[in-house]
Protein backbone atom coordinates (compact mmCIF):
# COMPACT_ATOMS: atom_id res chain seq x y z
CA UNK A 1 0.00 0.00 0.00
CA UNK A 2 2.56 2.43 0.13
CA UNK A 3 4.47 1.77 -2.78
CA UNK A 4 2.67 4.55 -4.58
CA UNK A 5 3.22 7.15 -2.34
CA UNK A 6 7.27 5.63 -1.98
CA UNK A 7 7.36 5.97 -6.02
CA UNK A 8 5.85 8.91 -6.27
CA UNK A 9 3.12 6.81 -8.63
CA UNK A 10 5.89 5.78 -10.91
CA UNK A 11 5.19 2.79 -9.84
CA UNK A 12 2.29 1.22 -11.39
CA UNK A 13 2.02 -2.32 -11.08
CA UNK A 14 1.89 -4.00 -7.71
CA UNK A 15 1.07 -7.52 -8.46
CA UNK A 16 2.94 -10.35 -7.24
CA UNK A 17 4.34 -10.97 -11.31
CA UNK A 18 6.31 -7.44 -10.89
CA UNK A 19 9.72 -8.21 -9.96
CA UNK A 20 10.04 -5.53 -7.77
CA UNK A 21 7.46 -6.67 -5.85
CA UNK A 22 9.51 -10.51 -5.50
CA UNK A 23 12.50 -8.76 -4.11
CA UNK A 24 10.29 -6.66 -1.89
CA UNK A 25 8.49 -10.19 -0.42
CA UNK A 26 11.72 -12.21 -0.54
CA UNK A 27 13.86 -9.22 1.82
CA UNK A 28 10.87 -9.07 4.38
CA UNK A 29 11.23 -12.74 4.56
CA UNK A 30 14.53 -12.62 5.21
CA UNK A 31 14.29 -9.42 7.82
CA UNK A 32 11.57 -11.62 9.58
CA UNK A 33 13.53 -14.49 10.18
CA UNK A 34 16.38 -12.18 11.05
CA UNK A 35 14.44 -11.01 13.54
CA UNK A 36 13.14 -14.54 15.23
CA UNK A 37 16.81 -15.49 15.36
CA UNK A 38 17.44 -12.07 17.20
CA UNK A 39 14.95 -12.75 19.71
CA UNK A 40 16.28 -16.47 20.92
CA UNK A 41 18.42 -17.37 23.17
CA UNK A 42 20.99 -20.23 22.23
CA UNK A 43 22.51 -22.05 24.98
CA UNK A 44 25.79 -21.10 24.47
CA UNK A 45 24.43 -17.79 25.08
CA UNK A 46 22.96 -18.63 28.36
CA UNK A 47 26.35 -20.54 29.31
CA UNK A 48 28.17 -17.39 28.70
CA UNK A 49 25.74 -15.62 30.59
CA UNK A 50 25.99 -17.83 34.17
CA UNK A 51 30.07 -17.62 33.66
CA UNK A 52 29.85 -13.81 34.07
CA UNK A 53 27.69 -13.90 36.59
CA UNK A 54 29.86 -16.66 38.28
CA UNK A 55 27.66 -19.66 38.39
CA UNK A 56 28.55 -23.09 37.43
CA UNK A 57 26.84 -24.17 33.93
CA UNK A 58 24.53 -26.99 33.78
CA UNK A 59 25.81 -30.22 34.26
CA UNK A 60 24.81 -33.75 32.51
CA UNK A 61 23.71 -36.09 35.12
CA UNK A 62 25.89 -38.95 36.33
CA UNK A 63 25.57 -41.74 38.35
CA UNK A 64 27.03 -41.11 41.86
CA UNK A 65 30.24 -42.93 43.15
CA UNK A 66 31.46 -42.47 46.73
CA UNK A 67 34.45 -44.64 48.48
CA UNK A 68 33.66 -47.34 50.54
CA UNK A 69 36.26 -49.23 53.64
CA UNK A 70 35.74 -52.60 53.49
CA UNK A 71 36.91 -54.68 56.44
CA UNK A 72 36.49 -58.58 57.23
CA UNK A 73 37.09 -60.20 60.79
CA UNK A 74 38.39 -63.20 58.62
CA UNK A 75 41.69 -64.45 59.29
CA UNK A 76 42.03 -64.71 55.42
CA UNK A 77 41.50 -62.33 52.58
CA UNK A 78 37.79 -61.73 51.83
CA UNK A 79 36.88 -61.20 48.29
CA UNK A 80 33.50 -59.48 47.37
CA UNK A 81 32.37 -59.77 44.20
CA UNK A 82 31.69 -56.85 40.98
CA UNK A 83 28.15 -56.37 41.04
CA UNK A 84 27.54 -56.57 44.74
CA UNK A 85 25.73 -53.92 46.12
CA UNK A 86 26.49 -52.27 49.41
CA UNK A 87 24.91 -49.05 51.60
CA UNK A 88 26.93 -46.60 53.83
CA UNK A 89 23.53 -45.92 56.12
CA UNK A 90 21.30 -48.43 57.97
CA UNK A 91 18.30 -47.09 56.10
CA UNK A 92 19.86 -47.81 52.78
CA UNK A 93 18.33 -44.89 51.21
CA UNK A 94 21.33 -44.83 48.88
CA UNK A 95 23.38 -47.78 47.52
CA UNK A 96 26.09 -48.38 45.12
CA UNK A 97 27.31 -51.38 43.04
CA UNK A 98 30.82 -52.49 43.01
CA UNK A 99 31.97 -52.25 39.72
CA UNK A 100 34.74 -54.34 40.20
CA UNK A 101 35.38 -57.32 42.49
CA UNK A 102 37.31 -56.39 45.59
CA UNK A 103 39.53 -58.15 48.48
CA UNK A 104 39.45 -57.33 51.85
CA UNK A 105 42.32 -57.91 53.99
CA UNK A 106 42.31 -58.59 57.70
CA UNK A 107 44.74 -56.20 59.12
CA UNK A 108 47.38 -57.68 61.74
CA UNK A 109 48.45 -54.14 62.81
CA UNK A 110 48.61 -50.15 63.11
CA UNK A 111 49.45 -48.43 59.75
CA UNK A 112 52.30 -46.33 60.06
CA UNK A 113 53.19 -43.57 58.29
CA UNK A 114 56.60 -42.27 58.22
CA UNK A 115 58.28 -38.57 56.36
CA UNK A 116 60.62 -37.33 57.85
CA UNK A 117 59.78 -39.15 61.08
CA UNK A 118 57.28 -41.29 62.52
CA UNK A 119 54.04 -39.25 61.77
CA UNK A 120 51.66 -41.61 63.00
CA UNK A 121 50.77 -40.22 66.07
CA UNK A 122 50.19 -36.76 64.21
CA UNK A 123 47.45 -38.72 62.02
CA UNK A 124 45.54 -40.46 64.66
CA UNK A 125 45.28 -36.48 66.61
CA UNK A 126 43.84 -35.50 63.46
CA UNK A 127 46.72 -33.15 62.59
CA UNK A 128 48.14 -32.39 59.78
CA UNK A 129 51.27 -33.61 57.71
CA UNK A 130 53.14 -31.80 55.28
CA UNK A 131 54.15 -34.15 52.61
CA UNK A 132 56.46 -31.89 50.70
CA UNK A 133 59.56 -30.02 51.36
CA UNK A 134 58.78 -26.35 51.58
CA UNK A 135 62.40 -25.38 49.62
CA UNK A 136 61.62 -28.18 46.26
CA UNK A 137 64.29 -30.37 47.44
CA UNK A 138 62.90 -34.27 47.26
CA UNK A 139 60.83 -35.85 49.94
CA UNK A 140 59.19 -39.26 50.66
CA UNK A 141 56.37 -40.49 52.63
CA UNK A 142 56.23 -44.56 53.52
CA UNK A 143 53.29 -45.97 54.44
CA UNK A 144 53.30 -49.69 56.20
CA UNK A 145 49.96 -51.54 55.53
CA UNK A 146 50.00 -54.74 58.09
CA UNK A 147 47.98 -56.97 55.52
CA UNK A 148 47.69 -60.45 56.97
CA UNK A 149 47.10 -63.69 54.68
CA UNK A 150 48.41 -64.19 51.20
CA UNK A 151 48.54 -61.25 49.07
CA UNK A 152 48.48 -61.71 44.91
CA UNK A 153 50.42 -60.62 42.52
CA UNK A 154 47.84 -59.50 40.16
CA UNK A 155 44.78 -56.80 40.51
CA UNK A 156 44.90 -53.17 41.94
CA UNK A 157 46.04 -52.02 45.44
CA UNK A 158 43.94 -48.98 46.18
CA UNK A 159 44.56 -46.13 48.41
CA UNK A 160 42.81 -43.43 49.89
CA UNK A 161 44.59 -40.03 50.26
CA UNK A 162 42.80 -37.48 51.60
CA UNK A 163 44.32 -33.87 51.74
CA UNK A 164 43.61 -30.54 52.70
CA UNK A 165 43.04 -28.81 49.40
CA UNK A 166 39.82 -26.68 48.26
CA UNK A 167 39.40 -29.07 45.30
CA UNK A 168 36.60 -30.88 44.75
CA UNK A 169 37.84 -34.97 45.62
CA UNK A 170 37.88 -37.15 42.75
CA UNK A 171 37.58 -41.11 42.92
CA UNK A 172 38.77 -41.51 39.17
CA UNK A 173 41.54 -39.85 37.25
CA UNK A 174 40.08 -37.46 34.79
CA UNK A 175 42.02 -34.91 33.47
CA UNK A 176 42.45 -31.47 35.15
CA UNK A 177 43.32 -28.43 33.73
CA UNK A 178 46.55 -27.48 32.60
CA UNK A 179 47.92 -26.74 35.75
CA UNK A 180 51.61 -28.46 36.70
CA UNK A 181 50.76 -30.63 39.76
CA UNK A 182 53.08 -29.92 42.50
CA UNK A 183 55.87 -32.25 42.67
CA UNK A 184 56.54 -35.14 40.29
CA UNK A 185 55.67 -38.30 41.93
CA UNK A 186 56.95 -42.05 41.90
CA UNK A 187 55.08 -44.63 43.81
CA UNK A 188 57.34 -47.78 44.82
CA UNK A 189 56.60 -50.32 47.22
CA UNK A 190 58.83 -52.10 49.87
CA UNK A 191 58.46 -55.59 51.80
CA UNK A 192 59.52 -54.20 55.93
CA UNK A 193 60.61 -57.86 56.69
CA UNK A 194 63.08 -58.39 53.76
CA UNK A 195 65.13 -56.24 51.25
CA UNK A 196 62.57 -56.83 48.22
CA UNK A 197 61.48 -53.53 46.58
CA UNK A 198 60.16 -52.32 43.63
CA UNK A 199 58.56 -49.04 41.70
CA UNK A 200 55.06 -49.82 40.47
CA UNK A 201 54.64 -50.27 36.60
CA UNK A 202 50.86 -48.65 36.31
CA UNK A 203 49.32 -46.10 38.50
CA UNK A 204 46.13 -44.86 38.38
CA UNK A 205 46.45 -41.07 40.54
CA UNK A 206 43.28 -39.48 41.24
CA UNK A 207 44.82 -37.35 43.19
CA UNK A 208 46.24 -35.40 39.82
CA UNK A 209 49.84 -35.35 41.28
CA UNK A 210 48.55 -34.63 45.18
CA UNK A 211 46.33 -31.81 44.31
CA UNK A 212 43.24 -32.62 45.63
CA UNK A 213 42.18 -35.82 47.67
CA UNK A 214 41.33 -38.92 45.68
CA UNK A 215 42.04 -42.58 45.09
CA UNK A 216 45.04 -43.37 43.90
CA UNK A 217 44.92 -47.03 42.37
CA UNK A 218 48.69 -49.02 41.80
Amino acid sequence: RRIPAESDGTWTLHAPADPGVTLLELFAYLLEQRLYWLDQAPDELVVAILKLLGLEPPRPARAAATVLSLRTAEETPTVVPAGTVLARDPAAAIRFTLDDEVTAFPVSGEVTVFTDRDRTADLLAGRGVPLLASDGSAASARFTLPLAGAHSTTGWLSLLIELDSPLPPSWAPPPLPVVRPPAELTWSWFRPSGDASGEFAEVEDGTGGLRRSGVVRL
